[in-house]
């Protein structure tokens, strides 16, 4: 059973929003059927393992417990509210599967991080492979979402020409996510060597990636490798100045020869492209942001301490700018206060720092790399490109990020039998 839920798993991360193209008897479009059969597995999977996944697992207990006081906060001052409800139990049911997903990893491939990170980079690069079809058929993505309206689906999304959606439907999104399998992918590499397969996976994902013209992931990407300066080990193997610079030179390269390529398409591809990079004064997305940031910092100026319960503020947010904050931090301090998301925050860094020191006791130097990589994608991630998007709260990046986080955890806790981890 676990094996099969772990392919599941992978088969969730291939197919991002696809399912959704299959309409099936009683299942509304907005619905992902593979996303709830996830969540089926990962309920029977916790009910039979629910004494294993929480022994002493007190980041996942917290967790847990501030979305459900969070919305019981949000009832209490503002009235129930069915949506947020049902929001809320949907973080449950991600917060659950991403614990129990990373013990069946730990079942699958126990402490052989290596095996997992080549699976995982695997499942990236078929995701790459499909979202690069994506974009060679439909350049324009508003011909896409046109395509999902005639089908019956209800899809918003923005505008986005030459750019690679993905089947998670979003450029910025995708390129956020697969800075985690990319960077794994490299630090893997570089310690341990790898095969000519592997080495191509990792240049479609970083394609994938380039195509993307996403600021914050390519930012991110960048983030991540700077990380690495505090490992001696990783830094003396990867960040060498020849590697660097090259890098860069490539990053650049590959912004050209994808905005000339875009051009002979559509001029207009690369006008889009410039702005994205060196227009951002006038660049509508980046306006945008501002906006939303501006309102974002008044909503929680409100509700400081305790917020306004987990997604209340989305009906908040529309009532004063139509539509929902774009930043994920500025969503958890409106939906859990500061005192919540400190408490987040700090639940989140002791169990790191628990990690840290019984991996550092008792596993070979690169899954100690691995998992300072894993780690400092999520930080990343929560700090920098959360400040742009709704990323923390995203599906396909909550429950894969969680299900490593977790692999991590039950990894450090291996001095214990399978039985009792």
């Amino acid at each position: 059973m676990n094996r099969i839920f772990v392919a599941i798993f992978f088969l969730f991360i291939v197919l991002g929003n696809v399912p959704r193209l299959l309409p099936l008897p009683g299942i509304p479009s907005q619905v992902n059927a593979l996303e709830a059969v996830l969540y089926v597995c990962s309920l029977f999977l916790f009910l039979r393992y629910f004494r294993i996944v929480l022994f002493r697992n007190y980041l996942a207990i917290t967790l847990l417990l501030l979305v459900t006081t969070s919305f019981a906060y949000g009832c209490i001052i503002s009235g129930w509210d069915s949506g947020s409800f049902l929001y809320a139990i949907r973080l449950v049911l991600q917060v659950l599967t991403g614990v129990v997903c990373g013990y069946c990893l730990f079942c699958s491939y126990s402490l052989s991080a290596e095996k997992l990170i080549s699976d995982v980079v695997y499942a990236y690069a078929l995701l790459a492979v499909i979202s690069l079809g994506i974009l060679m058929i439909i350049p324009d993505s508003t011909m896409l979402w046109a395509f999902l309206g005639d089908g019956g689906i209800e899809f918003e999304g923005d505008p986005h020409v030459g750019r690679l959606v993905s089947t998670y439907f979003d450029p910025n999104f995708y390129g956020s996510i697969v800075v985690m399998p990319l960077t794994l992918g490299l630090v893997h590499e570089r310690l341990n060597g790898a095969s000519s397969k592997f080495r191509m996976a990792l240049g479609v994902i970083f394609v994938s990636l380039i195509l993307t013209y996403s600021r914050s992931g390519l930012s991110a990407f960048l983030l991540v490798c700077a990380s690495f300066v505090l490992v001696p080990g990783i830094r003396t193997k990867f960040l060498s100045l020849r590697t660097l610079v090259g890098l860069l030179v490539l990053i650049f390269a590959l912004l050209l020869v994808g905005g000339w390529l875009a051009s002979l398409i559509d001029i207009s591809i690369t006008d889009r492209i410039y702005e994205k990079f060196f227009g951002v004064t006038d660049d509508p997305s980046a306006l945008g942001r501002l906006e939303s940031l501006s309102t974002g910092f008044a909503l929680i100026s409100q509700h400081p301490w305790f917020g306004i319960g987990y997604n209340y503020g989305l009906q908040e947010s529309i009532q004063v700018r139509g539509a929902g904050l774009d930043s994920s931090l500025q969503v958890l301090l409106l939906n859990f206060g500061i005192l919540g998301a400190f408490l987040a925050g700090l639940s989140i860094l002791i169990s790191m720092v628990l990690m840290i020191s019984r991996i550092r006791n008792r596993s070979s130097f690169s899954t100690r790399a691995l998992f300072f990589t894993a780690m400092s994608n999520i930080f990343v991630a929560v700090l920098w490109s959360g400040n742009f998007n709704q990323i923390l709260f995203y599906q396909f990046w909550i429950i894969p990020s969680l299900a490593v986080f977790f692999y991590f955890y039950f990894v450090s806790w291996r001095g214990l039998s399978d039985k009792s981890v």
